[in-house]
């Protein structure tokens, strides 16, 4: 058995509180109900006697008990800290879990009226319990056929309101509802009732309380009861007078918090855990959290131990005794040491130098120094974040703390089809498992690395260590259901984000807004990238800023303050000093540099380096077939590996074909348009052949070779080029893309010697320069104009020095000052303007749905989520994606094949033994599940445009394979059915797809306009 973190010391402080804490309830407390085992209106199972079922009474001190515990074992320190602070119980650390305890406790009080109560009338198993709760409507004002339909989240926040004003006379009104509101958002979204409970203008908040007082004084005696009863077994009492004396519940606080009780919720709600009975409650004790928590083994906080020696830092990566600390990873361990609070870290250098590891030494070592619980790592796209989670699971596997067992999570849209994760998680013993020691003992190789089964689908924020797609921490400035829960579990950890030079500035503001509410949380930052303009870096720095002032409780929130903050908040993005957080430190910071943002302020340090910088030579071809042939031949008259990137699939794909002409057996094609199987197989193989060599192993470098590819390659892929050749694409993206020419030290080809990138895809003999119509459509024109005027002088002229030029000419690109051509100018202008038009049109597109920032809803959750989506990020993730990215929606599809009458999977995914028919009416097997999710793929915009999406699903819904979606994995999943020749259609367009190719259209379809060739830009549709 793996010895697991437990909580089971729960027995031994929760029952040390304050008051008679196991005095039952009244005779009239004990006969509402709040849980049934089965749907109510299931007659299956009737129990001679009675459905076994659950009390209120029971089901609010068991959510005590849990969130109790929760709040003792499971929060973060950083979390319980801040708490301590924002509560006002310094010196009184226990008043944390005694709050925590009561908001569980009394979230489900609104299920203590009639309206929820009468559920049970109209199911002939549960009607006993309508029964034994009718009597007490006697001395009630109701109409028999008339309850209302509110949500008893609703009445749970009136009840809590009425009854602390009731308790604590003189508290401020603001402060009563900040406490109260938690309770009213336990289901994910806020009850919406008004802080300020006006009945004269509010027909909503006039209704609800004229039906709680029409219940009369037996049922409110029962919420007094109810709530008396869980303050005196939580102790809360002094602690609430307290807070409600200090102001109440700072936003930030109240939002996670929601989190939080939604979590004990839960918790407290499995029947498998806490067991319904026929009479109601547990017959044995009264208390059985400590027993329950056990059981469930959830992993208790990460408590690192800071890095001390370069041997340890060896140990965490596994490194050989030669290997030392890179400079950028030296100075953002030093940085880091020097925290003495919530903190950003904007780390800049070139690819390649480590920036990963960087994150993992300055991320443990700030949650050393912030207790901090756990680490997000977020990336730009699936591939990238699967290709990271073995090494994750390695270095979470190495570290050394008191703890023992770690939980990790792989969350993206795909993450139960991903073989590592899926490996892990059925290595995992899991609560519910029958087989659990089976389980424990496969697990055993893992040491410390555990998927627990609980923290599942949406609760997957919620494990220590995340590894996921960028759009995982975006969506935490989303407006949705439920966003309270992905607040928990990002507060209490050091949340990385790799690459954030490649987001647009739609989802530059979604990731912004996060920082704000990240930093108002307590949560340090860490931000990755290999280059970034002063604009958006000085976007994110002041939201980071701006989220480590915003602390004010809900009555400190008056008219005079919030003028204060409005006044702050524009001198943030004003002209001011170099530390006001508005102006870069960095213009005079020499690069590769580490920009620091705290409640000290904002400062900047260059990154000493000892290697040579790269230094990369430019050139210009023309753009046709031939000239791009005769290039890869000047380069390769010695041999070596070339490199073409090109920014559409199309263009990739017709860049292939013609070098395949010429070069037989040596061409390589790589895009995103390939099943889930060709392009790991492809990866691993690219990687494998041109990235690292291990020290002692054979060379499996091709002494002639030639990879055409998109975006892809430029996306935290270990490739090393002898030489580039690229469309046209901007400063930064060329950047990345040279990144790969050259990456590691090894004897070049005579004539390679030079790292030589080739651009293509751009015109400059006309009067203004012209692209080819795809890269305009990707990256816009004003940008492509000025990053052409920015490299004239480096085509077929001095070197481009990563180290020197970078800096600059990103700046150049992304500013006004850049200097263009007096001809250019004209159209330059127009372009420009047609960009800012753009730019205004994302920004207002992507506040639409936003939460507001902390001061902007004035200390009210209710204000905070007012731009609430129906979007379910969890159950609808495509639409939240969609939100949180300005990408056109797309279809992803599997591929099967049909052959003389048999339906079977790709021919090179199975091995020639395979038997197997699929059959569309029932559920796959097992292994036939893996190969489906390893057909799948994402279809071009040339086959289906996003406004045909909804025909095209409706059209694969109607192919018969609907017995598939009972199968969670392959929930969503449409199937194409393509012929023997791997020839397939989809709304009366034809393709076909090759293993070497990809999809390929097929020509009796409309050809598409260079717009819709399938850009393969990673932050438009490679998520």
């Amino acid at each position: 058995m793996i010895a697991v973190a437990t909580m089971s010391d729960i027995g031994s402080w929760t029952r040390n509180g304050v008051g008679p804490r196991d005095r039952g309830p009244s005779g009239s407390l004990s006969k509402l109900w709040a849980k049934t085992s089965r749907g109510l209106g299931d007659v299956s199972d009737i129990v001679t006697g009675g459905q076994p079922w659950l009390s209120l009474s029971q089901h609010s001190r068991d959510a005590a008990d849990v969130g109790t515990a929760l709040a003792r074992q499971w929060l973060a320190p950083s979390v319980r800290s801040r708490l301590v602070l924002s509560l006002g119980c310094q010196g009184d650390p226990g008043a944390v879990d005694r709050l925590l305890g009561w908001l569980a406790g009394v979230h489900d009080v609104g299920k203590a009226e009639v309206g929820f109560q009468h559920q049970a009338a109209r199911s002939k198993v549960s009607r006993f319990l309508w029964d034994q709760v009718a009597p007490l409507l006697e001395d009630a004002r109701m109409e028999d056929d008339r309850y209302r339909k509110v949500p008893h989240s609703l009445y749970s926040e009136l009840i809590i309101r009425r009854w602390l004003r009731r308790c604590f006379p003189d508290a401020d009104i603001l402060a009563i509802a900040s406490v109260a509101v938690i309770a009213g958002c336990h289901h994910g979204v806020p009850s919406g009732l008004p802080w300020q409970l006006s009945t004269r203008f509010n027909f909503v908040v006039a209704e609800a309380e004229s039906w709680l007082d029409r219940h009369g004084e037996q049922w409110s005696g029962m919420w007094w009861e109810l709530l008396d009863d869980l303050t005196s077994r939580t102790g809360v009492q002094q602690d609430l007078e307290r807070l409600l004396q200090a102001g109440g519940i700072a936003v930030a606080d109240q939002i996670f918090l929601s989190g939080f009780v939604s979590m004990a919720d839960w918790v407290a709600s499995n029947q498998e855990l806490f067991p319904l009975s026929q009479s109601g409650s547990d017959s044995r004790r009264s208390f059985r959290a400590d027993e329950a928590l056990e059981r469930l083994n959830l992993t208790r906080p990460w408590e690192p131990a800071s890095p001390k020696d370069i041997v340890d830092v060896r140990q965490r990566f596994d490194w050989g005794p030669d290997r030392e600390l890179r400079p950028v990873q030296r100075k953002a361990m030093d940085i880091a040491a020097t925290a003495t609070g919530p903190t950003l870290l904007i780390i800049e250098d070139e690819t390649g130098s480590g920036k990963t590891e960087a994150a993992q030494l300055a991320g443990e070592v700030l949650a050393a120094r912030t207790g901090a619980g756990g680490m997000a790592f977020a990336l730009p796209t699936m591939t990238t974040t699967d290709a990271l989670l073995p090494r994750m699971v390695g270095w979470v596997q190495r570290l050394s703390d008191s703890r023992g067992q770690h939980s990790i999570r792989l969350m993206h849209s795909k993450a139960n089809l991903n073989p590592a994760f899926e490996e892990l998680l059925r290595a995992t013993k899991s609560v519910n498992d029958d087989e659990a020691q089976e389980n424990s003992q496969a697990a055993e190789y893992l040491d410390h690395v555990v998927a627990h089964a609980w923290f599942s689908g949406r609760k997957g924020v919620l494990s220590e260590f995340l590894v996921c797609t960028v759009d995982q921490i975006l969506m935490a400035a989303l407006a949705t259901r439920y966003v309270t829960l992905r607040h928990l579990g990002l507060a209490g950890k050091v949340v990385v984000v790799d690459e954030v030079h490649s987001y647009d500035v739609y989802s530059s503001n979604y990731l912004a807004r996060a920082l704000t509410w990240l930093a108002a949380q307590g949560a340090s930052v860490i931000l990755l990238s290999a280059t970034l303009a002063s604009g958006p870096r000085n976007l994110l720095s002041a939201a980071y800023r701006e989220g480590l002032r915003q602390t004010e409780r809900p009555a400190e929130m008056s008219a005079e303050k919030l003028r204060t903050r409005t006044s702050l908040r524009a001198k943030m993005v004003a002209p001011g000093p170099v530390h006001d957080g508005t102006h870069s430190p960095c213009v005079d910071v020499a690069y590769p540099r580490i920009t620091t943002v705290s409640c000290e302020g904002v400062t900047a340090e260059h990154v000493p380096v000892q290697k040579a910088c790269r230094q990369v030579f430019f050139s210009l071809i023309g753009d046709s077939d031939d000239e791009l042939i005769a290039e890869v031949e000047r380069l390769s008259q010695s041999g070596g590996v070339i490199g073409i990137v090109c920014n559409t699939v199309a263009r990739a794909q017709q860049a292939a074909a013609a070098l395949a002409g010429r070069y037989p057996g040596s061409v390589e094609l790589f895009h995103s348009q390939f099943i889930a199987a060709d392009r790991a197989r492809k990866e691993q193989e690219l990687t494998t052949r041109l990235g690292t060599e291990r020290p002692g192993a054979a060379s499996s470098r091709p002494r002639f070779h030639i990879v055409v590819g998109t975006q892809v390659l430029e996306q935290s892929l270990d490739v090393d080029f002898d030489a580039l050749i690229s469309d046209m694409a901007p400063t930064d993206s060329l950047a990345q893309r040279a990144g790969r020419l050259h990456r590691h030290s090894r004897l070049r080809p005579p004539g390679l010697e030079h790292a030589q990138l080739v651009l293509r895809g751009m015109d400059l003999d006309k009067t203004t320069p012209t692209f080819d119509r795809g890269s305009e459509f990707i990256y816009g024109k004003r940008v492509l104009m000025a990053t052409a005027a920015i490299l004239f002088r480096y085509i077929s002229g001095e070197p481009w020095c990563a180290g020197h030029d970078l800096p600059s000419d990103v700046e150049a690109t992304y500013s006004d000052s850049t200097e263009i051509p007096s001809d250019w100018q004209e159209e330059y202008n127009a372009a420009s303007n047609k960009e800012a038009e753009e730019d205004r049109a994302a920004k207002k597109r992507a506040q639409a749905f936003q939460l507001k920032t902390p001061v902007e809803s004035r200390g009210k959750l209710t204000q905070a989520l007012s731009a609430l989506s129906a979007v379910d990020a969890d159950r609808q993730e495509d639409l939240a994606l969609a939100t949180v990215r300005d990408i056109d929606p797309s279809l992803e599809v599997a591929l099967i094949r049909r052959v003389r009458g048999r339906l079977l999977p790709l021919p090179w995914l199975t091995s020639q033994d395979w038997d197997e028919e699929l059959s569309p009416v029932s559920v796959p097997s097992e292994r036939i599940i893996h190969v489906i999710a390893d057909s799948v793929v994402r279809l071009p915009r040339a086959l289906i445009r996003p406004d045909q999406i909804m025909d095209a699903m409706v059209e694969l819904d109607d192919a018969g394979f609907g017995a598939w979606q009972r199968d969670f994995r392959l929930r969503g999943t449409s199937i194409i059915v393509l012929d023997e020749q791997l020839c397939g259609s989809i709304l009366g367009k034809s393709f076909r797809y090759d293993k070497d190719l990809g999809v390929v259209p097929t020509r009796n379809h409309t050809a598409p306009t260079p717009n819709e060739g399938g850009q393969d830009a990673h932050y438009r549709n490679d998520i």
